[in-house]
């Protein structure tokens, strides 16, 4: 599973629990611009983020990650650096 596809499921969830991306940022404490790019695919969605995005939402990661061999686990990759752009915008380690 990409990272797109696991963007595509986050995007449906947004319409099925029908919240904004605005809403969504709010609730994970990163800039809009921040969850913008990781549902459009410009950027990676983190494990850290997807555990937040899985906890805001009250689903489970398997939601996100049903059908994923352990390879294909692999373009999530950890970072603690979650929100970091090139210009220093939004970070969120606490």
């Amino acid at each position: 599973m990409t990272t797109k596809t696991v963007a595509a499921k986050v995007r449906k969830l947004l319409i099925d629990l029908e919240i904004t991306q605005t809403e969504l940022a709010k609730r994970l404490g990163v800039h809009k611009q921040v969850l913008a790019n990781w549902l459009n695919g410009s950027r990676n969605i983190q494990k850290k983020g997807l555990a937040m995005i899985s906890k805001a939402t009250g689903k489970p990661l398997s939601y996100f990650l049903s059908g994923d061999s352990d390879a294909a686990i692999g373009d999530i990759t950890g970072d603690n650096n979650i929100g970091h752009n090139n210009k220093g915008a939004v970070n969120n380690n606490n």
